[in-house]
């Protein structure tokens, strides 16, 4: 898993 997958994920997370 690459850190900007992670990161992309933890912000549209933070969306909902």
């Amino acid at each position: 898993m690459n850190v900007e997958d992670v990161e992309d994920e933890y912000k549209r997370r933070l969306e909902n």
